[in-house]
């Protein structure tokens, strides 16, 4: 099925549909959550802060702060589910200390 691509007010709708497509059958059925209000708000404050370092615990942080109940371990666990579907991509920081003698 191609989808024209001339009305480009339908863009963002098809977009949204894959991402819930992928969000919702994909990471959610696989990994059997049933919680996708919360996978939701971990995908949307891991993406607000791209280009920043950002731990689990902070992710867990922000999501208690807007009033919902969540652990490290289950953040832990969405964002492994959400790495293994390659929406995201976990960044290893490497600090090389130079010796400026």
């Amino acid at each position: 099925m191609a989808t024209s691509y001339k009305n480009l007010d339908n863009i963002p709708s098809y977009l949204d549909g894959i991402y819930s497509s992928i969000l919702i059958k994909d990471v959610a059925k696989r990994e059997g959550i049933t919680d996708v209000a919360l996978l939701v708000s971990i995908v949307k404050t891991v993406a607000a802060s791209i280009g920043s370092p950002i731990s689990i615990k902070k992710i867990s942080n922000i999501i208690v702060s807007s009033g919902r109940k969540i652990s490290v371990n289950t953040v832990d666990n969405y964002l492994s589910a959400l790495c293994d579907a390659c929406i995201f991509y976990k960044v290893v920081v490497m600090i090389l200390k130079v010796d400026s003698t």
